[in-house]
């Protein structure tokens, strides 16, 4: 070993190895240091993405209420969210979010739907604040009058009657669809529709009401949305599609008969009987307020715009307090 570095009785001298070796001690403690510094200087760059997390997490914690945090097994099996399809009428792939049967009928399990029914709700909260926007679809009877509610609470596109095929996939052919729509809309209200004869009339009307079952519920909606909330997966399976085309995350009610692997969060619960639908679909609205609230609220220690004042105004109001004199409060321009 000695004579490896020179060090043995046929080597330098013994001063020149003490020094070699105080060099090689040297490198190794310089080696830890900068070890030691990199290691901080990363764990810095993490900090503020763990206060982020943190923030989130707050966030989430916030906009559920009691009644959503409160989300038990025995609350889904009262709205009954645990009954499927019967079992001649299902979907294999949806076999491991089933528990079993019951006179041919299936049954989900609850844990499993309690659990995904939090992850949704999170989920479209988060998206929410991140300013993404959100497609409802929906063409069951029974939630024709559910989605518009809580669509408009954030003013999102929906589609509650008819799906036309290639809404998403064929968007701008679909733009022009909807600038036709309002064309005629506004035609209809400021009257230039009575220029036209009784007939014609007659076939506009028409026209603006076969519109108004596709269009009217996204004629406001100028992109491609990031999400798609479907409540039914068998029903609305085009959407889905689309959808997935055009790689936009699908979310919502998924039965025993649809395709759980075109979600990419699903909650497995039955999606026909109007208690359920009420009740999930409630939870969702109410999450979807309480993201409208906090965002109308403002933080602990601000100020609303509409109460700042400026410093003429202060000004004038104080001297009027002191003069006894009333006067009245200036708007100057920003």
């Amino acid at each position: 070993m000695d004579r490896a570095f020179g060090c043995g009785p046929k080597g330098r001298r013994f001063d020149s190895c003490r020094a070699h070796h105080k060099n090689l001690a040297f490198l190794a403690l310089s080696s830890i240091i900068l070890r030691l510094f990199y290691f901080s200087f990363v764990w810095g760059l993490l900090n503020p993405l763990r206060d982020l997390a943190e923030l989130r997490a707050r966030r989430t914690k916030q906009a559920l209420t009691p009644r959503i945090m409160a989300l038990s097994v025995e609350e889904l099996m009262k709205n009954a969210v645990h009954f499927g399809h019967r079992s001649n009428k299902w979907n294999p792939r949806m076999k491991r979010y089933l528990y079993g049967q019951a006179n041919g009928i299936h049954l989900f399990d609850l844990e499993q739907t309690k659990a995904q029914m939090e992850k949704l709700l999170n989920f479209l909260q988060e998206s929410i604040q991140d300013g993404k926007r959100i497609l409802f679809v929906s063409t069951k009877p029974q939630t024709e009058g559910m989605i518009p509610e809580i669509a408009e609470l954030h003013d999102f596109p929906y589609v509650t009657k008819k799906w036309y095929g290639g809404l998403l996939t064929n968007f701008d052919t679909i733009k022009e669809r909807i600038r036709y729509y309002k064309n005629l809309k506004e035609q209809e209200t400021t009257g230039e529709l009575e220029k036209f004869t009784k007939k014609e009339q007659v076939q506009m009307k028409k026209e603006i009401n076969k519109l108004e079952t596709g269009l009217g519920g996204i004629q406001n909606m100028r992109k491609i949305p990031q999400i798609l909330f479907v409540v039914d997966g068998k029903r609305d399976l085009i959407a889905i599609k689309e959808a997935k085309k055009l790689g936009i995350q699908v979310v919502g009610l998924c039965d025993s008969n649809a395709d759980p692997n075109l979600y990419d969060i699903l909650v497995p619960a039955n999606d026909d009987a109007m208690k359920s639908l009420t009740y999930l679909l409630g939870l969702v609205k109410e999450t979807l307020e309480n993201v409208k609230t906090m965002k109308n609220t403002p933080a602990k220690g601000e100020q609303k715009p509409s109460s700042i004042k400026s410093p003429g105004t202060v000004y004038e109001e104080s001297h009027a307090a002191k003069t006894g004199e009333q006067t009245e409060e200036v708007i100057k321009p920003a």
